[in-house]
């Protein structure tokens, strides 16, 4: 983040080159190579039901969150091997 004049606060992007597209694609490859099922994967990016019967469950997005960690626990996992 940076400060500029009369203190406005403006962020920089952590990896600039990369499109939306694309960080999503690696998130989707990633949290696949660590066992989450599609239908969480699916959910995580936002995509619908896909049968009538989604119409009736409940999803939990505590999933989701786990998810989440477990790409992010493996991306810093991963950093830190590299070094």
């Amino acid at each position: 983040m940076k400060i500029g004049k009369q203190g406005k606060k403006t962020r920089e992007p952590l990896f600039p080159d990369i499109s939306w597209y694309y960080a999503r694609h690696t998130w989707a490859t990633i949290a696949s190579k660590l066992d989450i099922s599609k239908d969480i994967i699916a959910a995580a990016l936002g995509h619908g039901a896909t049968t009538t019967t989604d119409i009736y469950i409940d999803f939990d997005q505590k999933k989701v969150d786990d998810a989440n960690r477990k790409v992010i626990d493996y991306i810093n996992n991963y950093e830190k091997s590299e070094k």
